[in-house]
């Protein structure tokens, strides 16, 4: 259980609380559901990918807001422009 957590917080880059319960749901031969206290994720082979829904875990992550008008055009596919940034966390600069 304690890997699966490690794991998680080295894919991720942030650091995620080691719960009291963890629950291992196989679906399928790649494919397992992960959850416990305020972790909600899902396994695809080797990629961990958290549920939207998990406030308390998304909140851990980097983030950015942006103007009410430039979600629109970023959900489209558009850059950020530097106007359209309202607020941001720290971020790490990706390796890959």
């Amino acid at each position: 259980i304690l890997d699966v957590v490690t794991k998680m917080s080295q894919q991720w880059n942030i650091e995620v609380p080691k719960p009291k319960t963890l629950i291992i749901h196989e679906m399928d031969n790649d494919v397992v559901l992960i959850t416990g206290d305020n972790i909600t994720a899902i396994q695809i082979g080797e990629i961990y990918i958290p549920f939207l829904s998990e406030i308390t875990l998304l909140q851990k992550f980097p983030k950015v807001m942006v103007d009410t008008g430039a979600i629109k055009f970023v959900c489209n596919g558009a850059n950020v422009m530097r106007p359209g940034i309202k607020n941001f966390s720290d971020f790490q600069k990706s390796t890959s």
